[in-house]
């Protein structure tokens, strides 16, 4: 396969990727209706996901920032709040009825980040 060829095809997994992960599906459904292998998306998000350590490990001071939306704020009180999340030194708290999609976002953001 020539660089072209490969250059062309790490572009188009990428766009994959960064689809999947602003579509709120999961890899299964995104697949599905993308009529992609399951298999091959995992091995190529797996892969992706390396070569990002492996470049903010590597001091080359690229970040990557992913954007969320955030609802307009809820008032609530502790008893409202249905699931605490702590990584760390840092807290969330999601109250009943927030956007689905969102925790699946922040979730995932978290899961890329430990």
């Amino acid at each position: 396969m020539t660089a072209e060829k490969i250059t062309a095809r790490r572009a188009l997994w990428h766009q994959h990727i960064h689809a999947y992960q602003q579509s709120g599906l999961t890899q299964t459904a995104y697949c599905k209706e993308h009529k992609i292998s399951v298999k091959t998306f995992s091995n190529w998000l797996m892969k992706t996901r390396r070569e990002n350590q492996a470049q903010a490990g590597s001091g080359s001071g690229t970040q990557q920032w992913v954007s969320l939306p955030v609802p307009q704020p809820v008032a609530s009180t502790s008893s409202e709040v249905c699931l605490r999340v702590r990584v760390g030194d840092y807290h969330l708290e999601i109250p009943q009825g927030f956007d689905q999609q969102t925790v699946a976002g922040v979730l995932r953001l978290i899961k890329e980040l430990c």
